[in-house]
């Protein structure tokens, strides 16, 4: 099925290999728009982001200095470790927690043993940090939890060779080859993938071949993000558009994945006319960008798709950090009454749903 609007019809891929124009345009028969209404600052927000090591480094260490919350929780591991030594703990990992599924955690005393203190150290740890001034719902304090689970993932036994019960037995039965083929993937890991574990061959994704197949093509541009249209898969489609907003930090194509696991491929064939942002991969050149900066950008993908399709509205649905962006913009649209700016009418978003990722009470709205 051809689109008459569509621009190049294609696998969907999406890119920044042209100009960046100063507007946003749209490839429809008779229009180069300006995206009309952006959103006002969104203010009430707070910082967020990975924080740096020396940033992750320092709020531990400043968990670290509450004298008198680590001599408790010193003294309180060490009443623990007593009893793990005396083989009257009842320390034991989470359910679903794969690292100790192995029997031997269980069935070996000295395993049992390695378990149950490293559960009763990342366990006090946590309640150090967690007796921070801010609490949980502090900056400082979720840089130190950060890096604090950083530490106790690292020091995890199951992540060394003679603490490890699975990988010994695996050992033992190949005659030491999996020792020798994991120091060989360390080798190359570190020659060729800057030390980090390689996850997959590379090359075996591709996008347009194994990702993002589903047909479509970009309609709309601006210097952060492009709107795609995914071509329809039914004879008929619903009136009213929907416009997905992935999260910027991920991929737009991890909700297009192989036929049979899309949600685009889903979408379209249920009749719905299937928009989706794909966002920038930002340099140190947008250093400046901030959360006005895509809530404005999710504003004008809500134009452009009206002016494409004709529709008064749109369904709108954010995914991960990409439901709290569209969530902030709704809030400050429904706090300024929806007319702040020329083309914000009220009904411009007919619905909005998240998924996959809650809502933090604190922002605004």
């Amino acid at each position: 099925m051809q689109l008459p609007f569509l621009a190049d019809p294609g696998t969907g891929r999406s890119g920044y290999d042209r100009a960046d124009p100063e507007e946003w345009r749209v490839s429809s028969p008779d229009a180069t728009m300006t995206a009309a209404g952006a959103a006002e600052s969104v203010g009430g927000g707070e910082a967020v982001g990975m924080p740096s090591l020396r940033q992750a480094a320092s709020a531990l260490a400043a968990a670290l200095s509450q004298g008198t919350t680590v001599a408790r929780e010193a003294g309180r591991l060490g009443a623990e470790l007593t009893r793990i030594a005396r083989g009257r703990s009842s320390v034991a990992p989470a359910r679903g927690d794969r690292r100790f599924a192995d029997p031997a955690w269980t069935s070996n005393p000295a395993f049992r043993m390695i378990q149950q203190s490293y559960l009763a150290s990342a366990q006090a740890l946590d309640r150090i940090v967690a007796a921070m001034p801010d609490g949980r719902s502090g900056i400082l304090a979720e840089q130190a939890q950060f890096a604090a689970s950083i530490v106790a993932s690292a020091a995890a036994p199951t992540n060394f060779l003679m603490s490890n019960p699975a990988a010994l037995k695996r050992a033992f039965d190949t005659g030491g080859m999996s020792l020798a083929r994991g120091a060989r993937n360390f080798v190359h890991d570190v020659r060729h993938n800057g030390a980090m574990p390689s996850m997959i061959e590379p090359g075996a994704f591709e996008v347009g071949r194994d990702l993002a197949v589903t047909p479509g093509a970009v309609v709309a541009r601006d210097p952060v993000a492009e709107v795609l249209q995914y071509v329809p898969a039914t004879d008929t489609v619903f009136q009213r558009p929907v416009l997905i907003v992935p999260p910027p930090i991920g991929r737009f194509y991890f909700l297009d994945l192989r036929p049979g696991r899309s949600f685009v491929e889903y979408a379209t064939s249920r009749g719905l006319r299937t928009f989706m942002l794909s966002w920038r991969n930002p340099t140190a050149e947008q250093g400046q960008w901030d959360l006005d900066t895509y809530a404005q950008t999710v504003s004008s993908a809500v134009d452009a798709v009206r002016e494409i399709t004709g529709s008064p509205d749109v369904n709108l649905i954010g995914f991960c950090a990409g439901g709290i962006i569209a969530t902030t913009l709704l809030s400050h649209l429904a706090a300024a009454g929806g007319l702040r700016h020329p083309g914000l009418e009220r009904r411009r978003h007919q619905s909005a749903r998240r998924a996959a990722r809650p809502v933090p009470g604190h922002l605004p709205g």
